[in-house]
């Protein structure tokens, strides 16, 4: 992880988890793309600023401080913010799990999943309450992450051809480089709303 780098755009590491499972600990490779990162943390002041931690602290410090707390929804809170997930999943989570720590009831949920490159379900996956209708929130994360997984697997079956170890890189670069060498995340994005827009138009012209 130590050699991602895209100027100060992305911070990376590697979070290793307190808490053992079947005597085994478990750690977790992240990528943070600090200026999501900052826009969180002034999103949820309440909750972060109550860490005692610098705004222009290393999100590597962070997650450190999360994962090491001692209550357990001010940790399931902390990650699933910074995850990605909706607020409203985040509360739902934090609030049933409390509720099965001091009654022993268990909340029944159903699960939100969107599709990855690898699989369509289990990677990125949160529970809401039972039966809950879709939320603004989650129609336009369902729009975004369709897009940009499209757009990834057009990139990806163009530049990861026999597994060649740099085919990443390429895709990286190309997808990143704005035509004159100059990489950034936001031509990227930039990107695939382009896309999205040639996609738009040749559906209204037929």
């Amino acid at each position: 992880m130590s050699a991602w780098r895209c100027g100060d755009c992305y911070e990376c590491g590697v979070l290793p988890y307190q808490r053992l499972n079947e005597k085994e600990r478990y750690a977790s490779a992240w990528v943070a793309r600090r200026s999501a990162f900052d826009a969180k943390l002034k999103q949820c002041t309440n909750f972060f600023g109550g860490l005692g931690l610098s705004d222009d602290a290393a999100v590597e410090a962070y997650l450190l401080r999360i994962e090491g707390a001692d209550r357990r929804d001010e940790r399931w809170r902390g990650l699933g913010l910074l995850f990605g997930y909706p607020d409203h999943a985040v509360d739902f989570f934090v609030d049933a799990g409390m509720h099965y720590t001091t009654t022993g009831e268990f909340v029944e949920r159903d699960f939100r999943n969107y599709p990855t490159h690898s699989s369509d379900v289990g990677n990125f996956v949160y529970a809401v309450p039972k039966l809950a209708k879709q939320t603004a929130a989650e129609i336009e994360l369902r729009r975004t992450v369709d897009v940009i997984l499209a757009e990834y697997r057009r990139r990806r079956e163009k530049h990861i051809v026999d597994d060649k170890p740099d085919g990443i890189v390429r895709l990286i670069r190309d997808w990143f480089d704005d035509g004159t060498g100059w990489c950034h995340p936001d031509h990227a994005m930039q990107k695939v709303r382009d896309t999205t827009k040639r996609g738009s138009s040749s559906q209204a012209e037929h």
